[in-house]
């Protein structure tokens, strides 16, 4: 479930999922205080400017249970500019708060958390996708002051963390870059709910080339020669992100180096999920609330949207204030992804919300006052009446 309180600080959302985790692994007693270990995949690689590439940011917790963990780390923006970041992947089910970009600084903070805890064995916290905006050095690098990971004992102990920077070359295109072109996937940093795979390029007379489909961002093709007529088509492929890898032998010369393009599938809705009620919250002033939360393993949740019975969908985020809350009232809730994939939940209210009734209170109070006052006017004058009477 989605943590309700989103406006929280940092350092609230996490003393709070650490005392909630807390409860859940009390008793479980001591364990190994072996280090965890923060690091990104791929550690170092060289791209050409322009290229897009995605980074994931793994844990490994070694021997240890762990069950919450908050992260920061900064890239180079003179070199690097963050297109995305994702939990779609991440191993972490509870988000206190979610990745967040910050673009003006060029870092990205967030605070995961996993119920019940897990031995986490390169485990992906957090997937970004970046752009080579120019020639030079890029460089992640987690910051540890700002960054920990937390046990599952009962007592929220920070384990001993150990960060590894990722550094990247960048490089001009190469001139024997081939120029790809996909149909069904056009942009490569959007997903799609499309799962065929089309792909062309313009093949020179007597060349010859290589190429793959793969989920290895660094596979290189072998030299076994293709046949091909330029266009390469591929069904029912996976969930996931995944590469067009190919390099081209011209006649007469050696082979060149590959060239990728990265494609984007999601054909999955959300997992299913069941929206709950909740009331007198304090921070809500005892009004009707709806929490919802789901995840979606390949491309991540994009956004939700609520219809209450008898309107619209409109955007909204959870925790949802009910306009309505009457009982018997249904409320549908779409959880869609970032391809467009939609799961939905619909729940039908059980009770009319404490506000709706202390209104009606508030106003039979109002009622009844009125007309105490009133006959008490009403009694006080015939009394008087009678007292003027010979």
């Amino acid at each position: 479930m989605k943590f309700p309180y989103q406006h929280f600080t940092r350092g609230c959302a996490k003393t709070i999922l650490i005392a909630v985790l807390c409860i859940a692994g009390f008793g479980l007693g001591a364990q190994p205080t072996n280090a965890a270990i923060l690091r990104f995949d791929p550690e170092k690689n060289t791209v050409s400017r322009g290229e897009t590439f995605v980074v994931s940011l793994l844990l490994d917790s070694e021997e240890t249970v762990m069950n919450a963990m908050e992260g920061t780390f900064d890239y180079s923006k003179d070199t690097l500019e963050l297109i995305s970041v994702s939990r779609g992947e991440s191993f972490l089910t509870l988000w206190p708060q979610e990745p967040t970009h910050d673009q003006e600084n060029a870092r990205v903070t967030f605070t995961g958390g996993i119920p019940g805890g897990t031995l986490a064995k390169n485990g992906v916290v957090v997937s970004m996708i970046f752009r080579a905006k120019q020639e030079g050095t890029g460089t992640l690098t987690i910051d540890e002051t700002s960054s920990g990971v937390y046990l599952n004992d009962g007592l929220g102990t920070a384990a001993q963390l150990i960060s590894e920077p990722a550094t990247f070359e960048i490089i001009n295109t190469s001139p024997f870059a081939l120029l790809l072109f996909c149909a069904t996937h056009p942009n490569e940093n959007k997903w799609y709910p499309e799962n065929t795979i089309r792909i062309r390029w313009e093949a020179k007379p007597n060349a010859e080339y290589s190429f793959e489909m793969t989920t290895d961002a660094l596979k290189i093709p072998d030299d076994i020669v293709e046949e091909t007529n330029g266009e390469y088509t591929m069904e029912k492929i996976a969930d996931g992100i995944s590469y067009f890898v190919i390099k081209e032998k011209p006649e007469g010369q050696d082979w060149g180096p590959a060239t990728r393009y990265r494609t984007m599938t999601d054909t999955t809705p959300p997992e299913p999920f069941t929206p709950q009620t909740a009331k007198d919250l304090p921070e809500y002033e005892k009004k009707a609330i709806l929490i919802f939360s789901t995840v979606d393993r390949a491309s991540g949740i994009d956004h939700y949207e609520i219809k209450e019975e008898g309107e619209s969908f409109s955007t909204a985020t959870s925790p949802y204030i009910i306009k309505k809350a009457r009982k018997g009232r249904t409320l549908t809730v779409h959880a869609i992804d970032a391809a467009g994939n939609i799961q939905t939940a619909d729940i039908t209210l059980t009770e009319t919300t404490n506000v709706a009734l202390e209104k009606l209170f508030s106003w039979a109070v109002i009622l009844i006052t009125i007309g105490l006052v009133g006959a008490m006017v009403l009694i006080a004058i015939v009394m008087k009446k009678r007292s003027l009477r010979p």
